[in-house]
């Protein structure tokens, strides 16, 4: 089978859209709205949270009670943030927090993290196969995956920054694993993360 990652950079599994939302315009734009209150709520975890929001990433990502204790950073000093009849899936608010982790921690892209030549990332359940992907992304092209974390949801820079890392997906990828863009930034994060926590260049900020 064709090796492919599907890069979906045109949505994100998480919204506030009402059921009677009348045009495609409307519902890009609710999104956009749920996207932008997602970020605040992550960066105020990540800021007033950091230790046990790193502690929550050495989890398995893929347990279904993964993301509780986000929830409950969250609703304990960030839930003000929340807009009202918000539902975040657990997977989607994690790789929020791992992005915002990251961005916080990481002021520069990893100029002295050169890229290693990893095998090819093991297929497994959807969730658990997309973090393997971004294992193997973050480590095989870092700068390329830096840049997507910087780039701004759905502008120009996060287009060419997912041109420039649709090769190194599709490398990484033994089967079709389908991504959106929240999904493909968080996992993304939480790989740089823990990656370049876990040398030298953690120095590089």
């Amino acid at each position: 089978m064709k090796r492919a990652a599907l890069l979906a950079l045109i949505c994100c599994v998480v919204s506030a859209a009402p059921a009677n939302a009348k045009n495609e315009r409307a519902r890009a734009e609710l999104d956009e709205y749920a996207e932008s209150a997602l970020r605040n709520m992550a960066a105020c975890v990540a800021k007033r949270h950091r230790d046990a929001a790193i502690q929550v990433l050495r989890n398995d990502p893929t347990d279904p009670n993964a993301a509780v204790p986000l929830v409950k950073l969250l609703n304990a000093n960030c839930g003000n943030l929340m807009p009202v009849s918000f539902h975040i899936k657990g997977e989607v608010l994690r790789g929020a927090v791992a992005e915002q982790l990251y961005l916080q921690t990481y002021k520069v892209p990893p100029a002295d993290l050169p890229p290693e030549p990893l095998a090819t990332a093991t297929m497994a359940e959807a969730a658990q196969a997309r973090y393997a992907v971004a294992a193997c992304v973050a480590a095989r092209a870092p700068l390329a995956a830096d840049a997507m974390l910087r780039a701004g949801r759905r502008t120009p820079e996060e287009r060419a920054a997912g041109t420039a890392l649709a090769p190194t997906l599709n490398a990484c990828a033994r089967t079709h694993v389908d991504f959106t863009g929240g999904q493909l930034h968080g996992a993304l994060a939480e790989a740089l993360f823990k990656l370049r926590a876990s040398g030298p260049q953690v120095a590089n900020r």
